[in-house]
């Protein structure tokens, strides 16, 4: 095992202990801690690539993401009292890597579609969703048993190209990109 393999797996052991209530919070750790952390776990490098998704499938994570910020008591009303007890813990996405030749390509095809509306404004939406078993098995997401395995319950990010007429009309092309791969 490498040097910076063993530190990984050493931050990453750490950081499940944390997580699991012997240390309750990333900012308990000291600074440099902290930093260790962030390169060797957050900004460590990935295999797996981003992919063009099914725009439906995306919304559905989205919701989820949405109804699961809820039960950890964050809402659309800043200031609400939140009483409720937390299910289990869900893994930490802090990062996501995707490819860059890939995403371009994305981004050109998304720019053509939004060109259907020449007068319109055109505009890309980064949101936040969260992979279901449902989900996964619904869309046949084109990834391998353990990849679906680490996006269950995991925060994701989707790219969502769209424009808007002057009078409010939406127009939102059938792509949208998943970022890809979950770090840690």
């Amino acid at each position: 095992m490498s040097t910076t393999e063993a530190l990984f797996s050493k931050l990453l052991r750490e950081f499940k202990e944390a997580s699991q209530g012997l240390k309750r919070r990333f900012e308990d750790w000291s600074a440099d801690k902290q930093k260790e952390f962030i390169e060797t776990v957050v900004l460590s490098e990935s295999e797996s690539e981003g992919q063009r998704i099914d725009p439906e499938m995306a919304e559905l994570c989205i919701i989820e993401y949405i109804n699961v910020m809820g039960r950890h008591g964050f809402t659309g009303n800043e200031g609400d009292i939140f009483n409720a007890p937390l299910p289990a813990s869900r893994k930490l996405t802090a990062s996501v890597d995707f490819n860059a030749a890939d995403f371009s390509t994305f981004m050109e095809d998304a720019r053509k579609a939004l060109d259907d509306k020449p007068t319109w404004k055109h505009y890309f939406k980064l949101a936040l969703g969260i992979y279901t078993v449902q989900i996964l098995e619904k869309f046949k997401y084109d990834v391998t048993k353990p990849e679906i395995k680490e996006k269950i319950n995991r925060v994701a990010i989707f790219v969502i190209p769209y424009a808007k007429s002057a009078d409010g009309a939406t127009y939102k092309p059938p792509i949208v990109y998943d970022f890809g791969s979950l770090q840690p």
